[in-house]
């Protein structure tokens, strides 16, 4: 239920979004905020918001890689011992050439590879459920679930549906841009991931009930081909994941430092290639700093 919920209000604000950004040709969320209130002051807020928002997905994205890159390289016995710390930083060292530019669209063709690693991680949880679920009766988190604990599951429910970052990039990039031809494609994109999210949530849960970890890829073994499969996609994903993010984060970050500078509350002129490469180099290496201290990707995503 709550991940309908999400998904209802996902979709909805995002097609309030790509519509209201076309047809206004506001080319960013502050601008678009600003017009919607009549008040520029409300532009900064959001570019706030929206600084802070790209510096989490990127700390969460290392997190993950954290996980992900130890287990797949430390599987092959003829490879040296990677530690969690060394891949971060390997990790990071690798995203850093692509994070400097500020357009990114030429990732979009590798970045389609998402709902692929998704399918396949949906399907692995699925596929191993047998193995893993005990039908006797245990006690549901639910029962012992305090109010933070809600509001952080229902702030990961409401990330595990957030494509916003881009979404009023991409509404300038379409060629046919209709009303009818943006809902069909949100309604669309969101009901594939809804349905993928159901199985994985449904299925890890079943597997390992209240002994599931903030990447319940974890409960699974090291030395499983499918899991080494998924964490391998996975890999990709997030590696691709950090670029995309970064730029409209330090975009936002870019137009705060403009605003506490000249006192121009929202402004659309182009930056410069050497400072965005500078906010984005800084904004990676906090995210990398903050990955390596911290291992919950769970509480990272329910801020």
């Amino acid at each position: 239920l709550a991940l309908f919920v999400a998904g209802c209000f996902g979709l909805l604000s995002l097609n309030i979004l790509i519509v209201a950004s076309r047809y206004t040709e506001a080319t960013s969320y502050a601008a678009l905020l600003a017009l919607a209130t009549g008040s520029k002051a409300a532009g900064v807020v959001l570019d706030v918001c929206l600084a802070i928002y790209g510096c989490a997905v990127l700390l969460a994205l290392l997190i993950f890689e954290g996980d992900f890159v130890p287990a797949v390289l430390n599987y092959f016995p003829s490879l040296p011992h990677f530690s969690r710390t060394h891949c971060i930083l390997m990790v990071a060292g690798a995203a850093w050439p692509l994070v400097l530019p500020a357009q990114v669209s030429a990732l979009r063709y590798v970045a389609a590879l998402a709902p692929f690693a998704i399918l396949a991680v949906a399907a692995h949880v699925i596929f191993h459920l047998p193995q893993y679920f005990d039908g006797s009766d245990q006690p549901s988190p639910a029962e012992k679930l305090t109010i933070a604990e809600g509001l952080q599951a229902a702030s990961i429910f409401v990330y595990s549906v957030m494509c916003h970052m881009n979404a009023i990039p991409v509404a300038h990039m379409l060629d046919r841009p209709s009303v009818e031809r943006i809902v069909k494609v949100t309604v669309y994109s969101t009901a594939v991931l809804w349905c993928l999210y159901l199985g994985v949530g449904i299925g890890g849960f079943l597997s390992f009930r209240s002994a599931v970890q903030g990447d319940f890829l974890r409960n699974y073994p090291t030395d499983s081909i499918s899991t080494l499969f998924c964490r391998s996609l996975m890999i990709v994903v997030c590696y691709v994941g950090m670029p995309m993010h970064s730029a409209p984060g330090s975009e936002a970050l870019r137009k705060l430092i403009r605003s506490a500078t000249t006192g121009e509350a929202v402004s659309d002129i182009e930056p410069s290639p050497l400072f965005h490469a500078i906010l984005s180099s800084m904004i990676l290496a906090g995210a990398t700093v903050g990955a390596v201290y911290l291992t919950d990707v769970a509480v990272v995503i329910s801020l």
